[in-house]
């Protein structure tokens, strides 16, 4: 098992024993049956969905929400990281979301999203402008050097690299909001790094967000769906518009030849692999 699935399963049976401890009392007879269940947990056992909710509902019913979810989370990441089905992503590109920790052997920070939080702050003072400009012009052009490391890594630039990474945010400018922040980037320097170990890994996620967008803005407009069908038939719709639109197929047509059922184009799965093979054909 992979250290983080490791982690991950420590933590699912870590927060029966807090729960244990805040409840500052003797579980219920069905929890301590249940017990032998968790245990086969340590052991990699398989639990279906129904079989984990069945088992959470009789020890929490409607109570202890954060500590079940929790439980939800844990169980659900080791599965991931366990199942074979489909390929498990090993390098992550993402914000600094709790919810994406532990999904990945590693992972990578965002580069734009580390630098808008700099734009965010709202100097008064000359002075602390002008040394807010002159850190960001720094940042931006250590960025660059990145973007050229991706192109043509090497052991040597990827060490240097890294001292001009403590350079950079080790920086002092005497305005407290801009060294706080330039404190807490350095604290992910692991993160915001890893292209300098796996150089095919992009240092933005800009793509994703832009893909994303779509079903944001609708959610601004409309609010949620009003059912499970809902959300599902939206989710399947934006998919299908969103992924013809990147491999240029008219969305509409696509609809239009399934719901025929003429299937003169090939699948969306299909389009997709060959989208790929051309791409890994051109290098």
């Amino acid at each position: 098992m992979h250290d983080r699935a490791r982690r991950a399963l420590a933590g699912l049976v870590g927060a029966l024993d807090q729960l244990r401890t805040g409840l500052g009392q003797h579980l219920d007879r069905d929890v301590v049956r249940d017990q032998v269940l968790l245990d086969d947990l340590a052991d990699e056992v398989e639990v279906s969905e129904t079989t984990l909710k069945r088992l959470l509902d009789g020890w929490f019913g409607q109570r202890n929400q954060q500590v079940r979810t929790t439980i939800e989370h844990a169980a659900a990441i080791v599965f991931y990281r366990e199942q074979s089905s489909i390929p498990v992503v090993q390098t992550l590109v993402c914000d600094d979301a709790g919810q994406f920790k532990l999904l990945t052997d590693k992972l990578s920070l965002c580069w734009i999203h580390a630098g808008r939080h700099y734009e965010k702050l709202s100097p008064i003072v000359d002075r602390h402008a002008k040394a807010l400009d002159a850190f960001l012009d720094r940042y931006w052009a250590y960025y660059a050097s990145l973007q050229d490391y991706r192109a043509g890594p090497t052991k040597e630039l990827a060490e240097k690299l890294r001292l001009e990474f403590g350079e950079l945010f080790s920086t002092q400018t005497k305005y407290a909001a801009l060294d706080d922040r330039i404190a807490k980037t350095a604290a992910k320097k692991d993160e915001l790094l890893t292209v300098l170990s796996v150089p095919e890994v992009p240092l933005h996620n800009n793509d994703s967000e832009l893909g994303a967008r779509v079903s944001a803005r609708r959610r601004d407009v409309s609010l949620h769906s009003r059912s499970e069908r809902g959300v599902r038939a939206m989710d399947i719709f934006t998919t299908l518009v969103q992924t013809s639109k990147k491999l240029g197929i008219s969305a509409f047509a696509y609809l239009r030849d399934r719901l025929s059922g003429s299937l003169d184009m090939p699948s969306l799965a299909r389009s997709i692999q060959i989208a790929a093979q051309s791409a890994a054909a051109r290098g």
